[in-house]
Formats: structure tokens, sequence, C-alpha cells
């Protein structure tokens, strides 16, 4: 009875093992598909009085990540500051941590592989001073009064 038992789940498994072994994720899409897990909300505008934001995502094993960092000039031209590439490995995981600088940073993020289409996304965040934070925790405001009382 174990004989035939054990020949029994041989069999099974010749002709189940295969099929999930060569199993790949099938996508109908012809875009390179990317998600931001952490760091910015693409999309949105935020505040911030931090000078490092550390974006961290996914995409496909082989695309390339390109961060772009920019501001705009008195004029209204955007202007990168900085950028960065991560090219994905075979975990699919990616993370960057970038400099901010004071006022308002664009940040862009775009995911490339090749024999697919690009996929791109951005949002806004605005870098405060310290000097503001530190006013607001130890401020008291007096309602009916222009100016805030400051306890040091």
């Amino acid at each position: 009875m174990k004989t035939k038992f054990l020949a029994l789940f041989v069999l099974l498994f010749m002709f189940i093992a295969p099929t999930f072994a060569y199993a790949d994720q099938f996508s109908s899409s012809n875009k390179v598909e990317f998600s931001v897990t952490s760091g910015v909300e693409l999309g949105g505008t935020e505040s911030t009085f931090d000078k490092l934001r550390t974006i961290t995502g996914s995409s496909e094993n082989g695309s390339l990540i390109s961060i772009t960092l920019s501001k705009k000039n008195a004029s209204g031209t955007l202007n990168e500051y900085a950028s960065y590439e991560i090219e994905i490995g075979p975990t699919g995981l990616f993370s960057q941590t970038v400099e901010l600088e004071l006022g308002e940073n664009i940040v862009s993020v775009s995911a490339d592989k090749e024999g697919k289409n690009s996929s791109y996304g951005e949002c806004v965040i605005k870098r405060k001073k310290r000097e503001i934070k530190t006013e607001l925790e130890n401020g008291i405001s007096i309602p009916g009064m222009s100016t805030t009382v400051v306890l040091y």
C-alpha cells in the first residue's frame, strides 16, 4: 500500500511541479510599473522641517528608477539641483536618501525599462526653516493679539 501511495505521489509531483517552476507574472500592460512605499506621496504636497528624506519603493527587476529634485527660480523656470538613478535588482526594491533645500522642492520619480513605456510621478515638498519649528513649539498664541509670545 505504501508503495502505491508513494508512486502516485511521485507521479502527481512530476506533472504539477513543472507548472509552478515555470510560472511567471504576466502583465498585459506595456508600461513598467513602480510604487513608492514611503518617503513621499506622489501627486501630493507636504511640508517638513527635515533636511533629508529617504524614498523607498519597488519596481520590476531590471528597471531603472530616476529621482530628480528641482526648484523654481524667480522667473518660474524649473532648475534641477540633484538627480539619482537606481537600477532595480532581483529583490525589486529601492531606497534613496535625498537632501531637500529650503523652500519648495519638486520631487520627480520615474521608472524606465527596455522595451516598455516609462512611468512617472511627482510631488512637492516644502522645507521650512528649523527656527520656525522652534518658535511654534515654544510660542503661545493669544487670540486677538497680532504677535506671538515666545517662551525661551
